[in-house]
């Protein structure tokens, strides 16, 4: 989507639909057909990638014969694609620009997108408690825990990306190493992996 570009290279307030339109090579009043105003070009392109997302996430979710353990992991592997290889991660430093100056556009995401998304990984954490997989811990009541990690390691990433010494981040690593935290932290003794 061509606004997630523009949105991210320029952010929420410097970005003009003109812009958006020029780049996709239409006329401004073309954009205006699809989209009443800048803030709702803004939410179709937020919630992009969430979007495509959803319906894998849903469906996995909802397999009853995969184990829990297996569904947390193919979510983690999700979440760190999308909000590192994704468009959530390239708007990551706008929708933070947006929560003080425009709290409604901060909080549509949060509502449409976060909210779902922290629903899913606590459904499943909930359900492997359930089934015996997971104990309860603090984790598997508080989504924060789980995927706070990957926000603020996105959100680290894309403040410092523009410096010219910034550190430079294995992500997959990081991933693994995330993972193997949360499954000691949920899996009895000795059934933890990793």
């Amino acid at each position: 989507m061509a606004a997630v570009k523009v949105f991210s290279e320029q952010g929420f307030a410097a970005t003009r639909v003109d812009d958006v339109a020029a780049l996709v090579g239409i006329s401004k009043p073309a954009v205006y057909l699809y989209f009443r105003n800048k803030e709702e070009l803004f939410k179709a392109a937020a919630t992009f990638g969430p979007d495509q997302a959803m319906p894998f996430v849903r469906a996995l979710v909802a397999d009853a014969d995969l184990p829990s353990d297996e569904k947390l992991k193919r979510l983690l592997e999700m979440l760190y694609a999308e909000f590192f290889d994704g468009s959530t991660g390239e708007l990551m430093p706008v929708i933070a620009e947006t929560t003080r100056r425009f709290p409604n556009v901060a909080q549509f995401f949060r509502d449409t997108c976060m909210c779902e998304m922290d629903e899913a990984v606590l459904g499943v954490i909930r359900e492997g408690v359930s089934r015996g997989t997971f104990v309860a811990t603090e984790m598997s009541d508080n989504v924060a825990l789980t995927v706070g990690p990957i926000l603020a390691l996105a959100l680290r990433r894309s403040m410092f990306a523009g410096l010219p010494d910034r550190e430079v981040v294995d992500i997959e690593q990081a991933r693994l190493d995330h993972e193997r935290m949360i499954f000691r932290v949920l899996m009895p003794g000795d059934q933890a992996s990793g």
